[in-house]
């Protein structure tokens, strides 16, 4: 049985309620289910104001805990947790998850790490997630000019139900082999929180490894709670750009001459309309003029700016594992 890694990023998931609960409780009390024992948790909290370290330090007493001096995004946290849990577990496999995501299934650790052990190509295994309401979120990502989730918003009748090879996986759950994270390093630091999932698969099959969906393992993830749903107005705003951002630094870094181009177009449509509905579905039927257009635009083109710079310079945002204080071994 391959021991197993799980890094868990953390940002104010205490104060953060879902049905009356702590995120983080009902994340952490629907993963003690898991059948699969061979496994060690790390708990990486970004900066968290509302007491998640002490929180989480007295209620979850088997997982160790580092925390980072503010929050720097997704790709910087699950990075500390994975170089932290390298040195100390010497794990065959590192399970990215979102502090959002709640098992319903014992055996969904046992099918994600089988799945990964029948080829030894296989990279990266991700599965399906679902809304509370039971549609479709995630049945694995196409990757295009404008990456999306497949089936999104579909109910879910089994159709998505396959193992197989995909274009890319969300890190929401992502069961990395380590001698991927050998091979291919760490995640892009540059990106704050989004996009970083699909570059990260797109490097591991240029590597040579294969991305896996297995749609028989199912999770509900709260998708957006903690940022899309946010009532923090800066929060969203810093969220609206750093999307704009993401998405752009992804295109520049990973697309063709044209792609490139055509990004930005792209940009600016996904700035100031929506073709989301109430129900998570996308289509022409839901189409929308968001408010502040002027004020995306500008946003916009400060991203492309952004985008640009990160690019061109081949920087990137400082990360160092000694910038994050170990609370708990």
């Amino acid at each position: 049985m391959p021991r197993v890694a799980i890094v868990i990023g953390n940002y104010n998931g205490v104060s953060t309620q879902y049905e009356g609960k702590p995120l983080f409780d009902v994340c952490v009390h629907s993963i003690k289910q898991t059948a699969y024992k061979n496994y060690k948790v790390v708990v990486v909290d970004g900066g968290s104001t509302d007491g998640s370290v002490e929180y989480i330090e007295d209620r979850l007493r088997t997982a160790a805990i580092i925390k980072d001096k503010k929050n720097y995004g997704y790709a910087r946290s699950n990075n500390g947790g994975i170089e932290f849990l390298i040195r100390r577990y010497n794990p065959q496999y590192i399970l990215l998850l979102n502090n959002d995501i709640i098992v319903e299934d014992k055996d969904w650790l046992t099918n994600l790490v089988k799945t990964a052990e029948r080829d030894k190509q296989i990279g990266i295994v991700g599965c399906k997630l679902i809304y509370p309401n039971g549609l479709i979120q995630h049945a694995g990502i196409k990757i295009s000019i404008a990456p999306h989730n497949i089936a999104r918003a579909e109910r879910d009748t089994a159709q998505q139900d396959y193992v197989g090879e995909i274009d890319a996986v969300t890190g929401a759950v992502m069961l990395i082999k380590r001698k991927v994270i050998n091979k291919v390093g760490l995640l892009d630091s540059n990106f704050f929180m989004g996009y970083e999932d699909i570059d990260y698969c797109l490097r591991t099959k240029r590597a040579g490894f294969k991305i896996v969906y297995n749609g028989k393992v199912k999770l509900v993830h709260l998708e957006g709670f903690t940022s899309t749903y946010s009532l923090d107005s800066k929060k969203k705003d810093l969220l609206a750009f750093t999307g704009q951002r993401n998405y752009l630094y992804f295109a520049f870094k990973n697309f063709g001459f044209v792609n490139k181009i055509l990004a930005i177009p792209v940009a600016f449509l996904m700035a100031i309309m929506s073709i989301e509905g109430k129900t998570r579905s996308r289509g022409l039927g839901s189409i929308r003029i968001k408010e502040r257009v002027l004020w995306r635009i500008a946003t916009t083109a400060h991203a492309i700016r952004a985008a640009i710079e990160l690019q061109s310079s081949g920087s990137r945002i400082d990360y160092s594992p000694k910038q994050f204080k170990i609370i708990r071994n």
